[in-house]
């Protein structure tokens, strides 16, 4: 029980903050999550109380000093202190709670926001749904439109959703306590049970994050994509979005090729080929993006609708580092249709279109700053088959001019690397 005294209410503290926030979300009304939000800030910032009020000796009160200082104080911090300080002494968390629509053209994103208070979310969500189903009748648009719908929590008077600062906080606090609790551990059987349910807590609680967009397609029917994200553990037991590391290309599946895009892009390729391979035919769509630094990024998803394909590439184009890429690569399977098909294709939904395909493919695509592409195209039936795979990428050109093999959902890529 050593150490419990100082560990054991920090712990419950953390816990019924996680519990609180985890309460909140898209389908509640806005009472409730007003609530969660007000019990979530008090106990949040409870849990340093809890540390000092256990403290018994200097070497104690320098470490959480220490700690505190490295972890605790800053900018995005002092927010949670204010709304603390705000919400127990003046009012109610002043909770914004708004709907945007992105809608995805060949061009790139719509946005169409609700700045009204969102009270109910389902009956927001049905408002929006008919705005869409007017606007393709007015547009005579016959098949189907992709968009996504997204719940942003702001402060009132504010635009910066607040979810993302909330994890931040998260995140820092959790670096804060594994710290603290290496050098002046509890290892009770509380403790331990507390600190197991806080983990379950901390991985529900930031990928709601998730929940917060939703992809979909409309055309006869409402079509929802699938929520699939990947998030890894880092050195401090923190969770971060795959999609969220930038990391070398000195590793030792790219080392030595030294931002040579092209020997970069064919390793890349028989990477997932070797991968689609061994999996029996399965990969998921994903991009790797080449900075100018020899380092990279991974974004890997699930698209079972073309709208989530359409919402990572508009990721990529709003990253904060986006001057630094310099290459971008593509991985994804599609059909070929026979070009006499192409009327009634246009009458179908893409969910509809598999039962005339002529072939499935595996693609790969290279886009750098330069305007050079490269797009290689792989018949799954043939893909075991080495020598088929060498003799692809063997007699494979950029295709600067030829349009027909871009692939059009790139665009709002194209368009930002022109300027």
């Amino acid at each position: 029980m050593q150490n419990h005294k100082i560990i054991y209410p920090a712990l419950q503290k953390y816990y019924s903050a996680l519990k609180a926030l985890n309460e909140f979300g898209v389908n509640n009304d806005i009472f409730d999550d007003i609530s969660n939000l007000d019990i979530f800030f008090s106990e949040f910032r409870n849990i340093t109380f809890m540390i000092q009020k256990g403290i018994e000796s200097d070497e104690q009160l320098n470490l959480y000093r220490l700690l505190r200082d490295e972890h605790l104080l800053n900018d995005e911090l002092k927010w949670f202190i204010d709304i603390r300080n705000k919400t127990t002494k003046e009012v109610p968390f002043e909770l914004k709670k708004e709907l945007k629509i992105k809608l995805y053209t060949t061009k790139g994103v719509m946005e169409i926001s609700d700045q009204s208070l969102v009270i109910d979310y389902q009956e927001s969500f049905e408002i929006a749904l008919n705005f869409l189903r007017k606007m393709m009748s007015d547009f005579h648009i016959e098949n189907e439109i992709h968009f996504s719908i997204e719940i942003l929590f702001t402060e009132f008077g504010l635009s910066v959703d607040i979810y993302p600062k909330i994890l931040f906080g998260i995140n820092q606090m959790n670096i804060f306590l594994n710290e603290f609790s290496k050098v002046y551990p509890c290892i009770c059987a509380n403790c331990e049970l507390l600190n197991s349910k806080i983990e379950i807590l901390i991985r529900d609680v930031l990928s709601k994050k998730v929940r917060f967009v939703n992809d979909y397609s409309l055309g006869k029917e409402l079509i929802e994509g699938e929520k699939v994200e990947m998030y890894v553990s880092n050195s401090n037991d923190s969770l971060t979005h795959i999609s969220n590391l930038r990391s070398t290309l000195e590793n030792s599946i790219y080392q030595g090729l030294n931002l040579n895009l092209f020997d970069l892009f064919k390793k890349f390729i028989t990477l997932h080929i070797t991968i689609f391979n061994l999996s029996q035919g399965n990969i998921l769509p994903n991009f790797m993006i080449i900075y100018s630094d020899n380092s990279f990024r991974k974004i890997v998803f699930v698209a079972t609708t073309k709208a989530t394909l359409y919402r990572k590439v508009q990721d990529i184009v709003e990253l904060n580092d986006f001057q630094e890429i310099i290459a971008i690569f593509t991985c994804g399977e599609f059909y070929t249709f026979n070009l006499e098909d192409q009327v009634e294709l246009n009458k179908m939904a893409s969910n509809e279109r598999a039962i005339l395909a002529k072939s499935e493919i595996l693609s790969f695509s290279m886009l750098d700053v330069d305007g050079n592409e490269m797009t290689i195209f792989f018949d799954e039936k043939e893909i075991t088959d080495n020598n088929y795979v060498i003799t692809t990428i063997k007699n494979a050109k950029f295709n600067n001019d030829n349009v027909f093999t871009r692939l059009f959902w790139l665009n709002p890529v194209r368009e930002k690397m022109k300027k």
